[in-house]
């Protein structure tokens, strides 16, 4: 049983070629002006002195594998603060 590409002719992949490729550009394009536009603001807010903003996932009502909880181990404890209390904080 041939493939799919295997039944298209030369000229017809060539033209999948040419749409893949100006499909590939435009997004490609699109994402660079996104990190370009996200990399003025990171320059801009060190440049200035300000810390960035950091903003801490917003609670969702289901749970994947404790994957929402993630960045509690990147929070700076103090020795008054226990893990017992960080479980009971809701959010």
């Amino acid at each position: 049983m041939q493939s799919e590409w295997e039944c298209m002719t030369i000229d017809d992949l060539f033209a999948l070629r040419e749409q893949m490729q100006e499909v590939l550009g435009a997004k490609l394009q699109a994402k660079k002006v996104e990190l370009e536009r996200r990399l003025q603001i990171l320059n801009q807010q060190s440049s200035s002195g300000e810390p960035a903003k950091l903003r801490l996932p917003q609670a969702r009502n289901s749970r994947s594998a404790g994957r929402d909880d993630f960045w509690i181990c990147t929070l700076p404890l103090r020795a008054a603060v226990s893990a017992d209390s960080i479980a009971t904080l809701s959010f």
